[in-house]
């Protein structure tokens, strides 16, 4: 069974909490984990 670990930022730098507080981040983040998922399940 495929596994991911996906890690978008830590909480300890100012500047990725800050962009993790954001919206548009979090979209921007969500559209490329579902790109990427979609990719890799097109291959199989």
């Amino acid at each position: 069974m495929p596994a991911a670990l996906l890690e978008l930022g830590y909480m300890t730098n100012s500047t990725e909490l800050a962009n993790l507080k954001d919206d548009a981040y979090q979209n921007a983040m969500v559209e490329g984990i579902v790109k990427a998922v979609n990719r890799y399940f097109k291959g199989y």
